[in-house]
């Protein structure tokens, strides 16, 4: 998912419509695979991959992400936050703002 449906600009605070988006991917996984672990990724996009203001950027939205998801139902032993950043745009759409991706988030099933 593009970040900027979760966040506004580099904030980490969920903005409105995120809580919709969070709920129904909590009620898709609640059931599915109960054994499986979900890591929410938050990635961040930095010319320098050792900055510290991205990883931490990145590090407080997938603890956000998490505990969102913890809070819609999900069980606290199945969530995993992880933060990564990048130097490049993680998905390149040419129908899109090039930058769109930049940011994004994603919901991985650990286990299957």
């Amino acid at each position: 998912f593009p970040a900027d449906l979760f966040f506004r600009g580099d904030e980490h605070k969920l903005c409105p419509q995120a809580e919709s988006i969070i709920s129904q991917l909590a009620l898709i996984n609640k059931e599915r695979m109960p054994w499986s672990r979900l890591v929410m990724a938050a990635y961040v996009r930095s010319s320098d991959k050792e900055s510290s203001y991205a990883k931490r950027l990145a590090e407080a939205r997938a603890r956000v992400l998490a505990n969102a998801l913890i809070r819609h139902g999900i069980t606290p032993r199945r969530v995993e936050a992880r933060a990564v950043v990048v130097d490049a745009p993680v998905v390149v759409d040419p129908l899109d703002h090039p930058d769109r991706y930049s940011q994004a988030i994603e919901l991985l099933v650990k286990d299957r």
